[in-house]
């Protein structure tokens, strides 16, 4: 939820590490999240997903609340949280701080935006056959 996202930033100003990484749940071959997404999806007649190559991360599905997009986003933000505190404790050039404040705001404002959107799922849930 936006509340938990907003915590993580939190919580990554305040701790600052000094590597940082963060990606959108996708379901790998093998796993059971894997599992779970394949036996639940019913797919749009418009595309099928190629189950042992995924390299356009098609997987990336509408939730019901929040788009693919806003959670694109999301990681850029926190990224972007992360530049900064980086930014902010060593001494360098003002105006790549300043581009990168500018960047940040800009982010900030785009994932409130995208955090009320309405989403148009491309793809329904529904259990398994059999299940």
């Amino acid at each position: 939820d936006f509340e938990d996202i907003k915590l993580s930033v939190k919580m990554l100003r305040e701790t600052a590490p000094d590597i940082f990484s963060t990606t959108i749940a996708y379901p790998l071959p093998g796993t059971k999240f894997y599992e779970q997404v394949r036996d639940r999806m019913m797919f749009d007649s418009e595309w099928t997903i190629d189950w042992d190559y995924t390299a356009e991360n098609k997987l990336l599905f509408h939730r019901e609340k929040y788009s693919t997009t806003f959670y694109r986003w999301v990681v850029r933000w926190l990224h972007r949280e992360w530049k900064s505190q980086k930014l902010k404790a060593k001494p360098g050039s003002n105006f790549q701080k300043l581009r990168n404040t500018a960047e940040l705001l800009i982010v900030r404002l785009l994932v409130r935006f995208l955090a009320v959107v309405p989403v148009k799922p491309s793809i329904r849930f529904r259990p398994a056959e059999g299940r």
